[in-house]
């Protein structure tokens, strides 16, 4: 099984703890990950800054899958109807900047881990319903139905850095969650290619 499979199972199982348990919202923030700081600075973890807020939903944990190729992520939004993670993890190939061949294949194993959760009865359903290779990002949308409600999936992946960053959006259904969702990639490309700390201000540096 992939590394992308791996990665997206692990947290397959995390939201299922959060939609299906009475788990209370601390134990749950343990389950998955570090609470990160709610204050206005950009949080800078392994040299990848984090803000506030991208595109209105707000910073939340910082999960570590234990080893570098599984890597960390960044948990935006605190809803069970939407929320983004950003995963940044190392590969053995060489990786940099613009590698968008690289990244489509690991759209395609984002898929593939999507497929697995259906196949483990994690999702009851899921369809591809795009794909884009044009951009910094590969991209796939995806609709997924979990504990009977359907949601709409955003897969966008690049490398930076010798890197990749996988950005991952799930939203209610509606032309809502593709605004959204284009708005989050944009808004995190930018910050991606700029200073990780505001001018005269410096980042906080994550929990450990």
């Amino acid at each position: 099984m992939s590394r992308s499979a791996q990665r997206l199972i692990l947290c397959g199982l995390y939201l299922c703890c959060a939609l299906f348990t009475a788990l209370p919202g601390e134990a749950f923030a343990q389950t998955v990950g570090t609470p990160l700081p709610l204050g206005p600075e950009v949080v800078e973890i392994e040299g990848y800054g984090f803000p506030p807020r991208i595109a209105g939903l707000a910073r939340s944990t910082k999960t570590d899958f234990g080893s570098p190729d599984l890597g960390f992520s960044v948990r935006y939004g605190t809803s069970r109807d939407t929320w983004a993670d950003i995963y940044v993890y190392d590969d053995p190939r060489v990786l940099s900047a613009g590698s968008l061949s690289l990244a489509t294949r690991e759209v395609d194993e984002a898929i593939e881990g999507v497929k697995a959760l259906v196949d483990q009865g994690l999702y009851q359903r899921a369809a591809v319903r795009s794909r884009s290779t044009s951009g910094p990002f590969a991209a796939a949308h995806l609709t997924i139905v979990q504990g009977g409600r359907e949601r709409e999936s955003f897969v966008f992946v690049t490398t930076h850095n010798r890197r990749f960053i996988k950005v991952r959006l799930t939203a209610p259904p509606g032309n809502g969650a593709h605004a959204l969702a284009r708005r989050f990639v944009e808004e995190y490309g930018r910050t991606l290619n700029a200073a990780s700390a505001r001018p005269g201000r410096p980042a906080s540096p994550a929990p450990r």
